[in-house]
């Protein structure tokens, strides 16, 4: 599991998913997490991008260790700031990190701009883009429930509520974090 990870590339425009495996030489030179998501950002970080273009990638990515055992679940949220105008970078706990990889992905890049709130389901190495327009104005445990009503099963859900809090459902509970930069950014996706 440490060694076999993938990236899923989600651009929102027209929901096109393309999940690509993480060579073991590439995970050699960048490790994981934080430094993956940097190189991921500099392939499409100029200076002259507005930190709100839909072009802007907001990029999640999991540590090596993520996922095992005894090593938690931290991961890194990554985008160009809109506050300083480089980089921006979180770093989260809570399980979401850790369910992610049992989905089979260690990293998410996410670019373009839905032209209706959506979320993300993640199951079995795969990853649906789903209407989320019934959750617009639902606080995080009203979200949840929601969906959960569904009975739709799922390894991680991705949402975000209208006030940049991001919210990471999955399992039996919810998580949720204040992102600062990268949630701004996720705002406007």
């Amino acid at each position: 599991m440490v060694l076999n990870r993938k990236i899923a590339y989600i651009h929102l425009n027209d929901g096109l998913i393309k999940i690509t495996p993480i060579s073991l030489d590439f995970l050699g030179k960048f490790l994981g997490g934080r430094g993956i998501n940097m190189y991921l950002l500099s392939k499409s970080y100029s200076p002259g991008l507005d930190p709100f273009s839909p072009k802007n990638p907001l990029i999640f990515g999991t540590g090596l260790l993520t996922g095992t055992l005894g090593f938690g679940s931290r991961m890194n949220i990554t985008a160009k700031s809109p506050e300083s105008g480089h980089l921006g970078d979180s770093n989260m706990g809570g399980d979401f990190g850790a369910e992610l990889v049992k989905a089979g992905l260690s990293h998410l890049v996410i670019t373009g701009k839905s032209q209706k709130p959506v979320y993300l389901l993640i199951k079995n190495g795969e990853v649906e883009v789903r209407d989320a327009r019934k959750l617009t104005g639902l606080d995080t445990v009203e979200t949840w429930n929601t969906i959960r009503s569904e009975r739709c099963p799922f390894d991680a859900l991705s949402v975000l509520d209208e006030n940049a809090y991001h919210c990471d459902l999955y399992g039996r509970n919810p998580q949720c974090v204040k992102v600062c930069t990268p949630g701004a950014i996720q705002v406007i996706k």
